[in-house]
C-alpha cells in the first residue's frame, strides 16, 4: 500500500472510530430527564414514555436517570421549579398545564411535550414550524370547533338528540378554547350545549350527575390529564347516566365510551420519545419542528350502544376505523 492510499486508509479508520465512540457514549453515558406531572406520575413499569426510550437505547438505572415532579394545578409551578433545580437534561411534559409550568420554570432546559392541542395558540412556541426557544413536542390541534365535531358525530348515532353537555376542566386553556366556540356548535349541530366543569376528580361525578339530570342526552369529553385518569372513569359514569359519549382517544372508547375520535396517544408517546433521542445526542428544540398527528381514528364500541339501547347505522359502521364488539 502506498504512502497516500495508507494516509487515506488511516483517516477513514480514525473516522470510524470516532463515530463508534460517539455512538456509544451516546447511549453510555448517564443522562437526567426530568418528568414534570399533572397528577400523579405513571410508575415506571407502565410508564410509555420510558418504554418507548428503551427501545431507544435509553435504560433507567443504565444510563438514564429519571428524577419527577408532580402536582396538582395549583403546585405545578412550585413542581417545576424543583425540578430545574435538579438540573435534568431535558424535561418531558404532558398536556398543556405541565408544559406551561415547566417552560415558564426554564428558558435553557430542554423541554419535549405532548397532547398540547395547540401549542402556538397558549404560547408555548413561536410557531409549529420554528418553534424557538426550549420546547419542541407533539400537537394534537383541536381547533376551537372541535367540540361541534364530535357532538355531529353522535347525532349521527342518536339522530333524535335535542341536547348535550361539554365536559370541561376550566384550568385547561384549550378547553376555554373549546367552550368559547359553544355558540357555532349549537348552531351547526342544532344542539342546545350546557358547559359542565370539573377541576377535580371529586368533582367529575356531580358534573355528569347534573347533566343528566337537566336533560342533556350526549356528552362530550375533551382529553385531559384531569378528566382521563382513570381512563374509564367518565365513560363508566357517562354510560351510568344514559349518556351517548365521545372522547378523543380510543382508550376511553375501549373503556365504555360509545365513540371516540382523534390521534393515536401511544404514537404521540413514541414520537415524543424519538424527539427525547434526539435531543439528548445533541439537536435543538429551537431547530426541531413540532409534529402534528398525520391520522385521526374513529372508534365505535357496540358494547355500549347496545348498553344504551341504540342501533349504530351501516353508513356509520363504514366509516369507523375500529369497531369494538
Amino acid at each position: 500500500m502506498g504512502r497516500p492510499s495508507r494516509r487515506r486508509f488511516l483517516i477513514a479508520s480514525g473516522a470510524l472510530l470516532a463515530g463508534s465512540l460517539a455512538r456509544a457514549q451516546s447511549s453510555d453515558r448517564m443522562v437526567r430527564i426530568g418528568r414534570l406531572c399533572q397528577g400523579k406520575c405513571p410508575a415506571p413499569e407502565s410508564d410509555e414514555f420510558l418504554v418507548a426510550l428503551r427501545t431507544l437505547g435509553w435504560v433507567e438505572g443504565r444510563n438514564l436517570e429519571v428524577v419527577r415532579g408532580s402536582g396538582d394545578a395549583s403546585k405545578l409551578a412550585r413542581a417545576a421549579t424543583e425540578l430545574v433545580d435538579r438540573k435534568p437534561d431535558l424535561i418531558f411534559t404532558m398536556a398543556p398545564p405541565a408544559s406551561l409550568a415547566a417552560r415558564n420554570a426554564t428558558a435553557s432546559i430542554p423541554i419535549v411535550f405532548t397532547f398540547v392541542a395547540d401549542p402556538v395558540k397558549i404560547g408555548l412556541v413561536k410557531s409549529l414550524a420554528h418553534p424557538g426557544g426550549n420546547a419542541t413536542g407533539l400537537a394534537t390541534l383541536a381547533d376551537p370547533g372541535a367540540g361541534g365535531k364530535r357532538f355531529q358525530l353522535l347525532k349521527e348515532i342518536v339522530p333524535g338528540a335535542t341536547r348535550g353537555a361539554l365536559l370541561i376542566n376550566p384550568d385547561n386553556a384549550i378547553h376555554r378554547l373549546i367552550a368559547r366556540n359553544l355558540a357555532a356548535d349549537e348552531a351547526a349541530t342544532h344542539l342546545q350545549i350546557r358547559i359542565y366543569e370539573a377541576r377535580s376528580a371529586d368533582a367529575i361525578e356531580p358534573a355528569i350527575a347534573a347533566a343528566a339530570r337537566e336533560g342533556a342526552q350526549l356528552l362530550v369529553q375533551p382529553g385531559d390529564v384531569v378528566l382521563n385518569r382513570p381512563q374509564g372513569r367518565v365513560p363508566q359514569l357517562a354510560l351510568r347516566a344514559r349518556l351517548a359519549s365521545c372522547y378523543w382517544f380510543a382508550v376511553q372508547a375501549e373503556a365504555g365510551g360509545l365513540i371516540s375520535y382523534g390521534p393515536d396517544p401511544y404514537a404521540m408517546i413514541r414520537s415524543a420519545a424519538e424527539y427525547a433521542n434526539r435531543i439528548l445526542k445533541g439537536a435543538r428544540p429551537a431547530d426541531l419542528p413540532v409534529e402534528r398527528p398525520t391520522k385521526y381514528a374513529f372508534v365505535i364500541n357496540l358494547k355500549t350502544a347496545k348498553a344504551l339501547g341504540l342501533t349504530v347505522p351501516p353508513s356509520i359502521l363504514l366509516r369507523a376505523d375500529r369497531v369494538i364488539q
